[in-house]
C-alpha cells in the first residue's frame, strides 16, 4: 500500500482513532482474546511479522469467523499510529472495522490495475 490518494495515511489515522477510543487491541495475546471473546470485528497483520504468527492468528480468525487482513503496513508504522509496539491489531468496533476494510480492500483493487 503506497500513499496513493492518502489511503495509507487514512488507515493509520483510523487505527490511531480506534486505539484512543478503546476499540483496538494490539499484540497477539490481546488480539487472540478479542477474537475468541467475540469482541473483534476485524484483525490486521503487518507485513513484517513472522509467518508463523500471522498463520496462527489467521487460523483463530477463521475458526471464529472474524475477518483477517494482511496489510503491507510495517510494525514501525502501526506502532507509531497506535502508540504501542505491535504487529497485530484487532478492531473491536463494527464502524471502525467496516471503514478500515473498505479502505484496505479498495486499495487492493487499485493495486490490481496496471497502466501499461
Amino acid at each position: 500500500m503506497n500513499n496513493y490518494g492518502g489511503t495509507r495515511t487514512k488507515v493509520l489515522s483510523m487505527l490511531g482513532m480506534a486505539r484512543r477510543a478503546g476499540k483496538l487491541q494490539a499484540g497477539f495475546e490481546r488480539c487472540e482474546a478479542a477474537v475468541k471473546s467475540g469482541r473483534a470485528a476485524l484483525t490486521l497483520a503487518c507485513s513484517d511479522i513472522s509467518h508463523k504468527t500471522q498463520k496462527e492468528l489467521s487460523f483463530v480468525c477463521d475458526k471464529y469467523r472474524v475477518t483477517f487482513i494482511s496489510t503491507d503496513l510495517t510494525i514501525a508504522e502501526l506502532s507509531d499510529a497506535i502508540g504501542v509496539r505491535a504487529g497485530l491489531a484487532a478492531i473491536c468496533d463494527n464502524g471502525f472495522a467496516k471503514r478500515l476494510t473498505s479502505l484496505l480492500t479498495a486499495k487492493r483493487e487499485d493495486d490490481l490495475h496496471y497502466d501499461d
